[in-house]
């Protein structure tokens, strides 16, 4: 009976690995990169914001086509960012409804590890709720779960056990990842909420030698800032 249980478990899993093979993408950035999902047939990827800090991208498909992309919206307090290529995709993702997804659902992700490509993990749902994820964005909801990434997964789908896009995963915390819900995606694609397009940024304590080197060049040399 175990054996009987453990092989349907095995093709149930390469078939959510053959389907969630066929809309990831490689994100490459002059800064780095990623992972990407195919979200729309007229070439729309979806990623995290924090996966492209600049507005041009290069996407690599599944089948090793390299396409040059834009960005066409980000919201930073979504961690999210949408890319277009000049490009049909014959896959895209569907959406799971995450408001019925339940803790204890067994879950895929899949991403590009390491620059490794089309790497799978598995593991349950073992929260919903806020979450903080990449610098330091604060997600009103977010889906926790058991599931090994890495650096380069951060962008890629994490689905349900029928190969429905559940969430985006966004980072890893304390062991957990955290992925973005499918509902928040879908709101972002389709114009709803916070999104924009251009640059955020936020202040950043200067250490005490830095901040007197730029107070010291900035209010005119060294005389003023001796006192002279």
């Amino acid at each position: 009976m175990s054996a009987r249980i453990e092989s349907v478990f095995d093709a149930d899993a390469a078939g959510v690995a053959e389907r969630l093979r066929t809309i990831l993408v490689a994100v490459h950035t002059p800064a780095g990169g990623g992972s990407g999902t195919i979200w729309g047939r007229d070439g729309l990827v979806v990623t995290n914001s924090h996966v492209v800090p600049s507005d041009r991208a290069e996407v690599v498909t599944h089948d090793g086509s390299r396409l040059a992309a834009r960005l066409v919206a980000r919201d930073p307090s979504r961690d999210l960012a949408l890319l277009r290529v000049d490009a049909r995709f014959e896959a895209t993702a569907e959406a799971r409804d995450t408001k019925s997804l339940r803790v204890g659902e067994l879950v895929f992700a899949m991403g590009n590890p390491w620059g490794e490509p089309g790497v799978l993990t598995r593991g349950i749902v073992v929260a919903k709720g806020p979450a903080t994820v990449e610098n330091d964005v604060p997600l009103d909801e977010a889906i926790r779960a058991d599931v090994r990434l890495a650096p380069g997964n951060s962008g890629g789908p994490l689905a349900d056990a029928a190969g429905r896009v559940a969430g985006i995963s966004s980072m890893i915390v304390g062991g957990m990842a955290i992925a973005v819900p499918a509902d928040a995606v879908v709101d972002f694609v389709e114009g709803k909420g916070a999104g924009f397009l251009g640059i955020s940024g936020r202040g950043v304590p200067l250490p005490p030698v830095i901040a007197a080197s730029y107070f010291k060049h900035a209010c005119g040399g060294p005389q003023w800032a001796e006192g002279r």
